[in-house]
């Protein structure tokens, strides 16, 4: 689209990199094509307001005056959390969840059965070499895959340990796979886990520096593909927003006058460079903004990708510019393959849901209002994890009202969801401590529905509630 006057939902082009610090921008300034990641929509909503009148009167009703406020905000990013298309393939989207208080787990490459004696809970492997708990594998059983959780590496041998039970014992020389796979971390700080997001739409851009997740949902059913929703605080947002040139410029002036003096934050730094394009309709050039006066003068780098630099005449645009993105080609994964199943012990017991939601709350304790800082968050730490899933389905005897009944004797159960069958497009996570509350039966209903949630937890070892894998 040449010239865009107006922002339209359909350009939405999100791109996301590490930090090392909360305040400190990802090293590479702008974004990169390598940056890129498919979302459904990003927003950041402000957690006040910018100002507030004063609160001394003078004879009058009216309220005056505007006092500025140090500002905060909270970004929500949505997106199909679909996964490479290949077994040790990195998503799109892992580092989001790199920088969400998880550890990523990149399993070796594939290996084979060793010998006939492996069990339903033990793998003898050929080489285990690059293997550690809490990654995952597929191993065939009996002509089916199966895909499960190592809980120990070389326990008597050269062997994994793994949870949920197989069926049986896997055949020799069978072929087993890994994937990669998330568990969490406990950080007391959480000032390293942070992202910088750039978000562009047609005319206007946003800047996140500082971005922490800080609640991770996961939803899905028979009618809804799986989706994945992050939530949390940033430390700054910055507005770019596309302009027009008050005057002719050369194709070497580095000061470029034009009608929106706030087109870019008034604090632009080469730190902290704004990429942004000159276009007249006929020729582009690409640009970093590097300084402002805010009066209208812009200072720039001619000419950044030497694509050639050019002359441009009053009026032509400069607005927020992206490199092509780069992302994977895969489609999300449909709700049409999958399954959500517990485990008593080696039992097994399918639930016959609609729809499903877990949600990561990791209760990130924000320090805000440090004096003299224009923006509202300072630091964040770790704060107790709450993990919980609910789901919606049907009252059957021997699954969801068997599940229900002991979970109201504080049963617990082994958890695992599971979207798609292929390999490359398999999602997995699993909740090893399952807790299911009591609910509610609508015995007058023409369908009996039965609804169950709870929480996931673990063990005194830590960082085992929940685990979390694409293969």
């Amino acid at each position: 689209m040449s010239n865009p006057t107006t922002d339209t939902g359909m350009s939405l082009v999100f791109f996301a990199a590490e930090q090392t610090a909360i305040k400190t921008i990802a090293s590479g300034i702008v974004a990169a094509a390598g940056d890129a990641i498919r979302v459904i929509n990003a927003q950041a909503s402000p957690s006040g307001k910018t100002g507030l009148p004063r609160n001394d009167k003078l004879n009058t009703a009216t309220r005056v005056g505007d006092i500025p406020q140090q500002r905060g905000w909270s970004g929500t990013v949505e997106l199909y959390p679909y996964p490479s298309g290949s077994l040790l393939g990195v998503p799109d989207w892992a580092v989001l969840l790199d920088n969400a208080g998880f550890e990523r787990l990149t399993g070796p490459s594939a290996t084979t059965v060793s010998g006939s004696s492996s069990t339903t809970t033990r793998v003898d492997l050929t080489s285990s070499s690059g293997l550690s708990a809490g990654m995952w594998l597929s191993v065939p059983v009996s002509g089916t895959t199966y895909w499960r959780r190592i809980t120990e590496v070389d326990s008597v041998g050269t062997d994994v340990v793994v949870s949920p039970p197989l069926p049986s014992g896997p055949a020799a020389s069978a072929a087993v796979s890994f994937g990669i796979s998330w568990k969490f971390k406990d950080e007391a700080t959480c000032d390293g886990d942070s992202l910088t997001c750039w978000i562009y739409n047609d005319v206007t851009a946003e800047r996140w520096i500082g971005w922490v997740p800080n609640t991770i949902t996961l939803t899905g059913g028979g009618a809804q593909e799986p989706r994945l929703t992050l939530e949390g605080p940033i430390y700054r947002r910055d507005y770019i927003i596309g302009t027009t040139l008050t005057a002719n410029i050369s194709n070497s002036d580095t000061t470029v006058p034009v009608t929106l003096e706030y087109a870019v934050p008034d604090d632009v730094a080469s730190g902290t460079k704004i990429r942004m394009i000159l276009d007249d309709g006929t020729n582009q050039e690409v640009v970093d903004v590097t300084a402002s006066d805010g009066a209208g003068d812009l200072t720039v780098t001619r000419n950044v990708l030497s694509a050639g630099a050019y002359a441009f005449n009053s009026g032509s645009a400069l607005r927020p510019y992206h490199p092509t993105p780069t992302v994977t080609a895969q489609d999300p994964l449909p709700g049409t393959v999958g399954d959500l199943a517990v485990w008593q012990s080696s039992t097994e017991i399918t639930l016959y849901q609609s729809s499903w939601t877990l949600t990561i709350n990791r209760n990130l304790q924000q320090r805000t209002g440090v004096w003299g800082s224009e923006f509202a968050l300072d630091h964040l730490s770790e704060g107790m994890r709450d993990v919980t899933l609910s789901t919606s389905g049907w009252a059957y005897r021997d699954s969801s009202l068997l599940v229900l009944g002991r979970g109201i004797e504080r049963e617990t159960f082994q958890t695992v969801l599971r979207a798609g069958s292929t390999e490359g497009r398999v999602m997995l996570a699993e909740a090893p401590i399952f807790y299911v509350d009591e609910a509610p039966i609508p015995r007058g209903a023409d369908d009996i529905t039965l609804d169950l949630a709870g929480d996931c937890r673990g063990t005194d070892a830590g960082e085992d509630e929940l685990f979390f894998a694409v293969m």
